[in-house]
């Protein structure tokens, strides 16, 4: 069991368990880092269901986080989250808890708890946006902040980190836009860190570096912004190759990248969300679209030279580069998944592609035996250059658990153009 304390009032610290995820204000002990406190102090008058999907997403996180992958294993989860009433949450337990294995590959089981309700101060910027954007410093919600910005919107960005490099890489990306567009851009800016080590016992938690349930706390910290600043949507921006997660190999059934924006995850969340009383609208503005197609857009916009230097000063590594002597672990690595896509996008666009690359900075004997010392660097690689083989059929798209009304003939086409963009890349 995991679970969800608001409050150490009348509780030993020592008696907290490694599963217990306390969460009190800023000024007092919890057991995580964050510039936020439970009940959104400063966020504004966030309604009663935002908050509680907020709590879930961040013990969710939590638990995803602390608790190890098994190799080829799932793992099994119990939760207890605190809520304002578990009698709206409770019928949907298990809709929420199907989405979470979606989303991480897991088995959730979820309970619930009622807490008291406290006053909530007024935010310092609450007035009415056209949008809410998810803002994580990469390509394409930059680009989607252009998008916004092209059609006469004006977004707010909801932003995220749970490290200070994320942080850095969004503060880079965003100052790139504003220099860009040449307009100042609203941010609220959420951190939420686990502590290393839990509260009074001082026990160190075990960490798990995937992370795939990031991408909920995300969801989560956007809808409780949107509430307070009575937004009309919220957006999130992702490319439809990527939010697609098509298995490059059979065996590996989408596990090369997460289904954080999977149609199927983004609408049964917000199906979910609305029958328990939480009306958001989230809208994938980039679904129908590649990553190449996102930046063609972005120079457009900006022109050839504008968006190549917007989009480089973005970040899109999943895996930072390990092991390398005079290599700093803040660049891309250019190998995962995301680093592909990406230099596929910048070629099929016809972009300058000014980012720094470990994978092309390196000498050829220093590829190699780098290449040799980490394999895992390899297995996307082959997975794509495998792929590039075979190409997408019929059977790939009826296996990625669209919704029933999805045009599978344009998931077909997109899955295609999205794989001769990789095809574009001279893979190592």
């Amino acid at each position: 069991m995991h679970r969800l304390l608001l409050s150490a009032k009348g509780r030993s610290f020592e008696g907290l368990s490694k599963r217990d995820l306390l969460w009190q204000r800023p000024d007092l002990p919890s057991s995580v880092e964050t510039s936020l406190g439970p009940r959104l102090e400063g966020v504004g008058q966030v309604p009663a269901p935002n908050t509680d999907f907020l709590r879930l997403a961040a013990l969710v996180f939590f638990c995803d986080r602390t608790v190890k992958r098994p190799p080829m294993l799932r793992r099994e989860f119990e939760l207890d989250v605190a809520v304002s009433d578990p009698d709206r949450w409770s019928p949907h337990s298990e809709r929420l808890g199907a989405l979470l294995a979606l989303l991480t590959g897991d088995h959730w089981s979820l309970g619930w708890s009622r807490r008291r309700e406290v006053a909530r101060s007024a935010s310092a910027d609450n007035e009415p946006r056209d949008v809410s954007l998810l803002f994580s410093g990469g390509a394409d919600s930059v680009s989607g902040a252009v998008a916004a910005h092209a059609t006469g919107l004006d977004p707010l960005l909801v932003s995220h980190s749970d490290s200070s490099s994320i942080k850095g890489q969004q503060n880079a990306a965003h100052s790139a836009l504003e220099t860009a567009l040449e307009k100042s851009f609203g941010v609220v800016h959420w951190r939420f860190s686990r502590s290393k080590r839990q509260v009074g016992s001082n026990e160190k938690f075990r960490d798990e570096p995937s992370r795939r349930s990031r991408s909920l706390l995300f969801i989560a910290l956007g809808a409780a912004v949107n509430g307070a600043v009575e937004g009309k949507s919220l957006w999130v921006a992702e490319n439809g190759f990527t939010s697609l997660n098509p298995p490059l190999v059979p065996e590996s059934g989408g596990a090369l990248s997460t289904r954080t924006t999977h149609p199927a995850f983004l609408l049964g969340l917000s199906e979910v969300l609305g029958d328990i009383g939480l009306d958001l609208a989230l809208n994938n503005i980039f679904v129908e679209k590649t990553k190449g197609e996102v930046f063609a857009d972005v120079a457009a916009e900006l022109g050839p030279q504008g968006a190549a230097s917007l989009l480089s000063a973005t970040h899109s590594c999943g895996k930072a580069p390990q092991g390398l002597k005079g290599i700093p672990p803040s660049i891309h690595c250019g190998l995962c998944l995301g680093c592909m896509v990406r230099r596929g996008a910048f070629r099929s666009a016809d972009l300058e592609d000014d980012t720094r690359y470990a994978v092309e900075e390196l000498s050829t004997t220093r590829r190699k035996k780098w290449l040799k010392d980490y394999p895992d660097r390899l297995v996307t690689v082959n997975a794509v250059r495998a792929r590039l083989e075979t190409g997408f059929d019929d059977e790939d798209v009826l296996q990625l658990g669209l919704p029933d009304d999805a045009d599978l003939d344009g998931a077909l086409d997109l899955m295609q153009r999205g794989l001769a963009e990789l095809a574009m890349l001279d893979l190592p």
